[in-house]
């Protein structure tokens, strides 16, 4: 994932500040302080996510689902990180719907899981 100019979208890893980022309780922060979010606060199907300002609200909470059993010997990672490193998982919106991320082209949005 990519956080830059206010859109989060997929791209190369080059381990610039705009890839860095942490899961810190529902929120996931870049190290410049900005938050992936729900696009103007609508929970619909292909609605963009992009990067905003924290506020804590609603559209810019995310729950992580991992999709394998856990190995305690890449736990270490989630207390530094807030993500397991090596472990398949999906993002889901907080909002109403429970949307889960999927890219779509090189943007991230909304989908039904």
């Amino acid at each position: 994932m990519n956080f830059y100019n206010n859109q989060v979208n997929v791209k190369a890893t080059n381990s610039n500040w705009e890839q860095l980022f942490r899961f810190r309780g529902d929120l996931i922060v870049n190290v410049k302080g900005r938050v992936m979010q729900v696009e103007a606060n609508k929970d619909r199907e292909g609605q963009n996510v992009s990067v905003g300002t924290k506020q804590g609200t609603r559209n810019q909470k995310w729950g992580i689902v991992y999709t394998d059993q856990e190995d305690p010997m890449k736990k270490k990672t989630e207390e530094e990180y807030g993500f397991h490193f090596g472990r398949p998982f999906y993002i889901v919106s907080q909002m109403c719907s429970g949307r889960a991320i999927r890219v779509s082209g090189r943007n991230l949005i909304l989908s039904r899981k």
